[in-house]
């Protein structure tokens, strides 16, 4: 490579004319058999990662990311993929990202959080859609499924506990709410709510009449002063922390006594539950073989982009110096 090439590529992308003067637009970081990756997709990845303040090695890493995805776009773009048509995978995609926000103001303020116009977000998807149909194409055909399915059957046996449901818990409650840095007395307050109220709902008043009867404090207007939320609604969850570990010791219909949370004090009253559950080998068979399936094809794939690199020009000009 002559030195004029190797300068440009270290600087630049393109320039961008202004009057007489020349504005830096973008900086290659690598180049990959003579497609750029540059400083922009760089500090775009690090947004969609939410990494705000990354270390050279954690630049580095990504950049190695950054590096593999774009060979593998490129075997793509050689085996033909990029010839499909993807725009309605993609616009359903997108549309269903959007039906994750509350409205469309709150979905454009997510892309620009990731430092993404809407421009970017379908070149991001669409070359996931592609990379993905690359992956599959490429290497599920060497997949042996006579062998995943042999092999289902020994990780369920060495592994059955990671199949187990825990028990099942459906309950009402009560969180008499302490506001943060709030005095010693209102948390006093709070205990002294929170033990009124069991004492109320133990001689027979309802979640509903808790409600009703405390609907003064059910507003967080006041932050001096604890609240009460009041769900009357059975609410049902397996018991996977301590908290409802313990609502699962109470008896049916029986109420806690109140329990200090970090929000405050919990009264909860059980209204059902049901035992932990052993799951059969063939409603997990198929989750079982998918895992091992993607395992396989992350040895496969590892194999192939170490070949790859080897096989490839790639000329790193990133130079992340370590602090």
């Amino acid at each position: 490579m002559s030195f004029f090439r190797f300068y440009f590529l270290l600087l630049l992308v393109l320039y961008q004319a202004k009057s007489d003067e020349f504005i830096l637009i973008d900086r290659i970081l690598v180049d990959v058999n003579g497609h750029a990756i540059t400083l922009s997709a760089l500090e775009n990845e690090l947004a969609w990662r939410q990494i705000q303040q990354p270390t050279p090695i954690t630049k580095k890493k990504i950049i190695a990311d950054l590096i593999d995805q774009e060979i593998m776009f490129q075997a793509a773009d050689r085996s033909g993929i990029l010839l499909g048509r993807w725009d309605k995978k993609v616009a359903d995609e997108i549309q269903r990202l959007r039906g994750q926000h509350e409205s469309e103001k709150h979905f454009l303020d997510y892309l620009t959080s990731k430092q993404l116009t809407l421009t970017d977000l379908t070149d991001r998807i669409r070359r996931q859609f592609i990379l993905q149909s690359f992956i599959n194409r490429q290497f599920t055909n060497q997949i042996d499924t006579e062998k995943i399915s042999e092999a289902a059957k020994i990780y369920y046996q060495k592994n059955h506990l990671q199949f187990v449901l825990p028990a099942t818990i459906r309950f009402q409650y009560i969180l008499i709410n302490i506001p943060d840095s709030t005095s010693g007395k209102i948390a006093s307050q709070a205990q002294s709510l929170a033990q009124t109220i069991h004492q109320e709902l133990i001689n027979g008043k309802t979640f509903r009449q808790i409600s009703d009867q405390y609907k003064n404090k059910t507003s967080l207007s006041d932050e001096q002063q604890p609240t009460i939320k009041v769900i009357h609604e059975p609410q049902t969850r397996h018991t996977s922390t301590k908290l409802e570990i313990d609502i699962a010791k109470i008896d049916i219909s029986g109420i806690s006594q109140p329990k200090r949370t970090v929000d405050g004090y919990l009264i909860a009253k059980l209204l059902g539950k049901s035992p932990s559950y052993q799951q059969p080998f063939k409603s997990v068979k198929e989750q079982i073989e998918e895992k091992l399936i993607e395992q396989q094809i992350e040895i496969l794939l590892d194999d192939w982009l170490k070949s790859e690199r080897q096989n490839s020009s790639i000329q790193d000009f990133s130079q992340f110096e370590e602090r």
